[in-house]
């Protein structure tokens, strides 16, 4: 696969006279169309949630996608805790793929905002008085799962040189990781 993609922009490359900046733009709009159809599968992987020095818990976890229409994914994350095995049955939902927009449709009546960077899907959103950072990094094969949370109020910083800057430093109190492995037929 990465061999026909390659020797294709080599083509495009060469008929085109293409420059680096061309050559970028085409392999990025290559990119963002294989999300998510690329992205199809079942995987699993050991959830670790830290704490400030130490994994505070592990639970096994599972992220199912699959293609049910041309603008909707099941996006099924599970994971399967002491007593019980929790499912959450969501749907990843394409907004504009061009421009990078999907949604995650909790099928609770929320639905979040997530983002498409090259790679890593990000959804950004607030739960009570906290904000979550939840990222899903496709590498090879396996996706990364990671989940940075704090306090959605913030300490604000005094810049006396200028005025009008204003910055604000926000504490996080829980980070979660996971390396999902893609399932095979064997596994």
């Amino acid at each position: 696969m990465k061999l026909t993609l390659l020797l294709n922009f080599s083509i495009i490359m060469f008929c085109c006279g293409c420059n680096a900046q061309t050559m970028e733009t085409v392999i990025e709009k290559n990119i963002k169309s294989q999300f998510p159809k690329a992205w199809i599968g079942s995987y699993q992987g050991e959830l670790s949630i830290y704490d400030t020095d130490s994994v505070k818990m592990q639970v096994q976890m599972g992220l199912d996608i699959k293609k049910l229409t041309d603008s909707t994914y099941t996006w099924i994350i599970s994971y399967q805790m002491p007593e019980k095995k929790d499912i959450r049955a969501y749907e990843l939902q394409i907004v504009n793929a061009k421009e990078g927009l999907y949604q995650i449709d909790e099928k609770n009546g929320i639905v979040l905002s997530a983002n498409y960077f090259r790679g890593t899907l990000v959804s950004r959103f607030g739960v009570g008085k906290n904000l979550l950072d939840i990222l899903y990094i496709k590498n090879g094969q396996d996706i990364h799962f990671q989940v940075i949370a704090g306090p959605r109020s913030a300490e604000k910083q005094e810049i006396p040189e200028d005025e009008t800057l204003e910055i604000f430093g926000y504490e996080v109190i829980n980070y979660q990781n996971a390396v999902l492995q893609k399932k095979t037929l064997s596994n």
